[in-house]
């Protein structure tokens, strides 16, 4: 037998039954209880916190059993009811964390787009459209290409007050128009399903993109003041193109097609050499004058070339024949 400081003895003898446990201490006696005869006695521990009112199952955790798992009547007081206040502190650090990250997308997107630089492109009216759309068909009697700028500031006068300047409304509206013609034509010919007209619509901005990224790759040899927005809405022009080459080869069958195909690209290609030759050679340095222009012109010359090769590329397989 062996007993521990609080007076708890063990009796592993082969005596009177087989006493497991007893309490040997504070006027009980020797007490002890048979396992098999008895049901085992709640344990006392004297006043004043002796004994051990504190203990628990090694390894145990608040909330947690006898039997090892989670139970939510055993916690602590105060722990039950989750604090109002750390609510309202998590929801406002949480909302400052977006706050922030806000900011820190806006800052990245602002380094490569700029919403009012983007505005600007996008400031047109009715007057301006119709305007436009003319002086992309019929661009022969034009005389006057110079894009005028503010007197009070650097930056050129918007497309409504100026036919020249370059605008992205009419290469969208053309791009989204040209995707649902395409679909009609397709549907006249018993070709049309959603996917094929997504694999368009894919194909027609991988190429954009293609030409873009070529291009504004050849801005920083030539030197030139053309922005990246501009070259889009340059190379976009030639939706308005595909649009109506689509639209005449629905009525006019071939022969539609061709005509205006062959008419569009000498008018876009007209337009293009008049307006992008003033902003091109607007930027000249004295010891590279020679070398600089006949970059710029073969610049000149492959962004103009190359729109007519990309309307018959991108139209020929939708037309009605």
């Amino acid at each position: 037998m062996y007993s521990d400081d609080q007076g708890y003895g063990y009796n592993g003898g082969q005596g009177q039954g087989y006493n497991e446990y007893y309490y040997g201490g504070y006027g009980n006696g020797g007490q002890g209880y048979d396992q098999y005869n008895q049901p085992p006695p709640q344990q006392q521990y004297p006043p004043g916190g002796g004994g051990r009112q504190n203990a628990q199952p090694q390894g145990a955790y608040a909330g947690q059993g006898d039997s090892g798992f989670f139970n939510p009547g055993m916690m602590p007081p105060g722990m039950n009811n989750f604090n109002p206040m750390i609510s309202t502190f998590a929801k406002q650090y949480g909302e400052t964390l977006v706050g922030q990250g806000k900011e820190i997308v806006d800052e990245k997107i602002q380094k490569f787009v700029t919403v009012s630089k983007l505005k600007y492109y996008f400031a047109v009216d009715t007057a301006y459209v119709m305007k436009k759309m003319g002086l992309l068909f019929f661009p022969f009697t034009h005389k006057d290409w110079s894009i005028h700028y503010d007197k009070n500031e650097d930056d050129a006068v918007q497309p409504r007050y100026e036919v020249n300047a370059p605008d992205l409304y009419i290469p969208l509206m053309a791009f989204i128009t040209y995707i649902l013609v395409a679909g009609v034509s397709l549907g006249m010919q018993q070709k049309f399903s959603p996917e094929f007209l997504g694999m368009q619509a894919s194909s027609a901005l991988g190429w954009l993109l293609l030409e873009l990224m070529i291009f504004t790759g050849f801005t920083y040899v030539i030197q030139t003041d053309l922005k990246v927005f501009d070259l889009l809405t340059f190379c976009g022009y030639k939706f308005v193109g595909m649009l109506s080459i689509l639209i005449a080869s629905l009525f006019l069958k071939k022969t539609g097609y061709y005509a205006v195909l062959l008419y569009f690209s000498l008018s876009l290609s007209f337009f293009l050499v008049q307006t992008l030759k003033k902003q091109i050679y607007s930027v000249t340095t004295h010891e590279h004058v020679m070398t600089g222009n006949k970059r710029r012109l073969y610049f000149l010359l492959a962004l103009a070339g190359v729109q007519p090769v990309l309307m018959g590329l991108l139209t020929y397989h939708l037309a009605v024949w």
